[in-house]
């Protein structure tokens, strides 16, 4: 069984893992930055990706059905048509929708709907030019991954700039902090593309599933 303390000592322990200075970037950090920043009333929707499986471990929810995503995570394509969705609910609140490169191409005319309607929806898109869930794996049986690569010269914030949305490409979690809270003053939708190293995933990727093993072990072990 899981008690509360235990479930305290965990997050403490992944969090303590997490890299979150200002001059770097790091998806974790992303998050971590997100959720300092974004209203407790805000509703954020999400979908699959590596990012998603940190959401899981890293995100908090303060009021009930604030965090949209589908059922075992893996459904691309979700996180913008739902995130459009709690617009619809709520027009008056700032929502946020996280997403990976890959389904971002898949939904990219929906940035017509959010120009059309001047959705107050922020879409985070994780741009770590591949598909990073299925490329993880496939490294790590040394695969040849050229099929999930995508072109470097793509760029997401000016695809969005085309839809007549607010477009901006960020590289650190302080240049991050700054467009989000720019992007919550101002009327409208915004993407932020956050480029994203795909290499560094592995590490905290690990944490997080060392994490997932503590049943294994005593909660009088957890520090």
């Amino acid at each position: 069984t899981w008690d509360q303390e235990t479930v305290a000592a965990l997050w403490r322990q992944l969090l303590a893992k997490a890299q979150t200075g200002d001059d770097i970037m790091s998806t974790e950090g992303v998050i971590l930055a997100t959720r300092d920043i974004l209203p407790r009333t805000s509703r954020v929707s999400s979908e699959t990706g590596v990012f998603n499986m940190m959401l899981g471990h890293l995100w908090r929810c303060f009021e009930p059905n604030t965090f949209l995503t589908p059922s075992g995570t893996t459904t691309m394509g979700f996180s913008i048509p739902a995130i459009l969705a709690a617009h619809l609910y709520r027009p008056d609140e700032v929502h946020l929708a996280f997403c990976g490169d890959g389904s971002f191409h898949m939904r990219a005319g929906d940035l017509e709907t959010l120009s059309r309607l001047n959705s107050r929806v922020i879409l985070v898109v994780f741009n770590d030019g591949g598909l990073g869930t299925i490329r993880i794996p496939w490294r790590g049986k040394r695969y040849k991954c050229g099929g999930l690569d995508y072109t470097p010269t793509v760029s997401i914030a000016k695809i969005a700039e085309g839809y007549g949305v607010r477009g901006t490409r960020i590289e650190t979690i302080g240049g991050y902090k700054k467009a989000l809270a720019q992007a919550l003053e101002n009327d409208g939708p915004m993407v932020i593309e956050v480029m994203i190293d795909a290499e560094l995933y592995p590490r905290f990727v690990n944490e997080i599933r060392m994490n997932m093993k503590m049943p294994e072990r005593s909660p009088a072990t957890i520090s």
